[in-house]
Formats: C-alpha cells, structure tokens, sequence
C-alpha cells in the first residue's frame, strides 16, 4: 500500500499568501499614494530650477559610497540565494533598483564623448542585464514562496559543496 502526499494547496489557502493580511496599518497606502501625488510638483520645480550642471565637493565619496552598498546587496543576494532563504525575494529586489539607478546616473553624469559610450556600453552590457537577473531572482524566488510558503532550495551544485564540507 502506497501513500500519496497530501495535495499542495492553492495559494490562496496557504496562511498568509494572497491578500496581504493587515500587517501595515490602513494609513500605509494612502500616505504612499499622497506621497506619490506630492513628488510631482517637485519633480516639476527640480526640473525648470536645477542648474544643468553643478559641481560637487563628494563626488568621488558619493560614487564610492554608492558602489560600495552595490557590492554588498550583491553580494547578499548571492548568499541568500546559496542558502536558499526567503529573504532573497527582498535583497534581490533592492539589488535591482541599486543596479537600474547606478546605470541610470552612469549615463546621465558621463560626459559626451568616449566617457559617455563606456557608460551606455557599461549600461547595456552590464547593469541593466544584472538588475533583470536580479528581478528574475526575486520573481522565482516570490512564486515560489506564493505556491508552497518556503522558499526554493538551494541549486544541487550547493547542496553538494555542502555535503562535502559537512564530511570533511
């Protein structure tokens, strides 16, 4: 006699998946969504204001910064995805938009010329591919999560260097 596993439930019948429950209070989305509204005349204000060029005393700080928290949101993405953890879904996201604003303002603050071709090559070449694979990361790794409430294991490659740490 054989016995089979239980059914997986939909995802509307794992606890916590679907509707958010409220865990944020019902003030969130309207403040976000005023907040929203309210960025648009400022938006409009930078746009017919801000000098067309302004020269900085941190710029060198700001990029190195910059780049710095890049490295790390990198970096624990891959660790989060090695051990196979939920949290990926967050970094990874975070990781993507790091990556869309660093290839955003590469381009933007590259000056014309040889400068400003490494940044779009930079850009389109690197970058921007690296956010998608992050979003990709994010995206498996939340359906996932949505189908079964744990997040996907870790790749067989993985799983193997850790059984062999674990023996040694």
């Amino acid at each position: 006699m054989t016995v089979d596993a239980p059914p997986a439930r939909p995802a509307a019948a794992v606890p916590g998946v679907g509707r958010l429950r409220r865990s944020v209070g019902r003030w969130v989305a309207p403040l976000y969504l005023a907040m929203s509204l309210v960025l648009l005349p400022w938006i409009a204000l930078l746009a017919r204001t801000l000098p067309d060029r302004a020269e900085s005393q941190n710029y060198r700080l700001g990029w190195v910064g910059f780049d710095v928290l890049l490295a790390l949101a990198m970096g624990r993405t891959g660790y989060l995805a090695w051990r196979g953890s939920p949290f990926v879904v967050n970094v990874a996201s975070a990781t993507t938009a790091l990556l869309v604003v660093d290839a955003w303002f590469d381009v933007t603050t590259a000056p014309a010329g040889e400068p400003l071709v490494q940044a779009c090559a930079l850009a389109l070449g690197v970058e921007m591919p690296a956010a998608i694979l992050s979003m990709v990361i994010a995206g498996r790794a939340q359906r996932q999560i949505a189908r079964t409430g744990v997040a996907p294991p870790p790749p067989r490659v993985v799983r193997a260097l850790r059984r062999g740490r674990r023996g040694s």
